[in-house]
C-alpha cells in the first residue's frame, strides 16, 4: 500500500516502505474479502492519502471496487501533493471537501522534526493557503507534548498572522483547531500526563 513521504515520529505505524499496489492488486484483493463481506471499503493508501502520482486513477479504482457509491475521502489530503501539483487542491473542493486536516507541532523547527522531513511546516502553511484560496477550511491539529508544549506560542501566531477565523468565517466555514496529546508510538516517553 501507499504510506506517506513523512516520517512522523509520533507515528503509531512506524517507517515502513512505500508500496504500490497496481489496479489489478487492488481488484484482486476486493474481489478475494467479497464473500465474507456484504459492505467492502478499498484503499489504496493506510497513512497519507493521495500520495502516488495517478492518485486521481486510484480514487475512482477505489470507488468502483466498494460497496458505497463513493468511498469517503474523510478530511485528509495530501500536504507534499498539495503543493507540487496544481490540480490537487480543485479535485478535493470537487469531491466535497469543506474541511481538510492538517498537523503541526509547533513552528518551523518542531514541525519538521517530528514530521520527519525539513520543509514540512513551510508545506504546510502553504497549503493552507491553497486551501483557503479554494474555501477548504483547515483543520489543525496541534500535537503536544513535553517537547514541544513552548513552542505553541508559534501555532497561535501562525492563527492569527493568516487571519484563518476571520478568513474562514468570510466564505461560511468554521475554523478549527484541537490539541492532540502527542503520546502516540515512539513518543510514550514524553508525554505530558502518565501514559
Amino acid at each position: 500500500m501507499a504510506g506517506c513521504p513523512n516520517r512522523c515520529r509520533h507515528c503509531w505505524l512506524g517507517c515502513t516502505p512505500n508500496g504500490h499496489l497496481t489496479g489489478d492488486d487492488l481488484r484482486f484483493v476486493a474481489e478475494a474479502f467479497r464473500p465474507f463481506s456484504a459492505d467492502i471499503e478499498v484503499t489504496s493508501w493506510y497513512r497519507e492519502p493521495d500520495y502516488l502520482p495517478e492518485y486521481k486513477e486510484l480514487w475512482a479504482l477505489e470507488n468502483e471496487l466498494s460497496t458505497k457509491q463513493q468511498v469517503p475521502h474523510w478530511e485528509l489530503m495530501s500536504v507534499w501533493r498539495a503543493v507540487r501539483d496544481d490540480s490537487y487542491i480543485p479535485w478535493l473542493k470537487l469531491l466535497g471537501l469543506k474541511k481538510c486536516q492538517l498537523s503541526l507541532f509547533g513552528g518551523e523547527e518542531k514541525t519538521d522534526y517530528y514530521t520527519g522531513r525539513k520543509g514540512a511546516y513551510d508545506e504546510i502553511v502553504r497549503s493552507i493557503e491553497l486551501l483557503m484560496n479554494a474555501e477548504i477550511a483547515p483543520r489543525l491539529q496541534v500535537f503536544v507534548n513535553k517537547d514541544n508544549v513552548d513552542d505553541l506560542q508559534a501555532v497561535v501566531d501562525l492563527i492569527h498572522e493568516h487571519r484563518l477565523e476571520e478568513r474562514c468565517a468570510a466564505f461560511g466555514a468554521p475554523f478549527s483547531a484541537f490539541v492532540h496529546q502527542g503520546s502516540c508510538g515512539k513518543l510514550r516517553y514524553i508525554c505530558i500526563k502518565a501514559c
